[in-house]
């Protein structure tokens, strides 16, 4: 762990007039475990909220793991249903980069998927039908969570782990960035 973590001002780039942000300081350790692996304005691109998103406010960082699982996998069968290699690579960068983004926010950042659902971050993850985050949750509900996310986070996951080994991939954010760890798990 960082002794002394930064804080999250150094990830902002020039503020837009009028803009509202909101900086979540109980995840300066989250940012601070991602920008080991990725540059800070990568950081500040892939986990900071659209406005239109969050209720007309920056949210940093912020990101939505159900979204970005789906999308990963729905990139992954639209690469498979591609008539032209150009769109296939459009595919397949749209689909990896939300593989990456995901794992780093949860593998890294939050040390594993049982971490990030038991913090507030989890709030927005809509899939999990027994809802989100409370700190009133109990094990059970917890324990129900864990399982819906960890079955949702390993068939999208796997889905794009699968492809990009059946192709033998080797140019992505993975492999830019020598995270390939991260998605070896899902490869089976």
């Amino acid at each position: 762990m960082i002794e002394n973590p930064p804080s999250l001002e150094g990830y902002v780039p020039d503020k837009k007039p009028n803009e509202k942000l909101e900086l979540r300081s109980d995840l300066v350790p989250v940012v601070s475990r991602i920008s080991e692996i990725i540059p800070p304005p990568l950081v500040w691109s892939f986990y900071s909220s659209a406005p239109s998103e969050t209720g007309g406010r920056v949210i940093f960082p912020y990101h939505r793991v159900d979204t970005s699982l789906t999308e990963s996998r729905d990139y992954t069968v639209h690469i498979r249903r591609s008539d032209s290699i150009e769109k296939s690579r459009r595919y397949y960068k749209l689909a990896s980069t939300e593989a990456f983004k995901t794992l780093l926010w949860v593998e890294i950042g939050f040390q594993g998927l049982s971490n990030l659902l038991k913090s507030p971050a989890a709030r927005n993850w809509s899939v999990l039908g027994s809802g989100s985050y409370s700190e009133d949750d109990n094990e059970e509900i917890i324990e129900k969570r864990y399982k819906q996310a960890k079955k949702l986070y390993e068939n999208c996951l796997g889905e794009f782990a699968k492809y990009r080994k059946e192709k033998n991939i080797e140019d992505d954010l993975f492999s830019q960035f020598k995270a390939e760890n991260l998605i070896y798990p899902f490869n089976s």
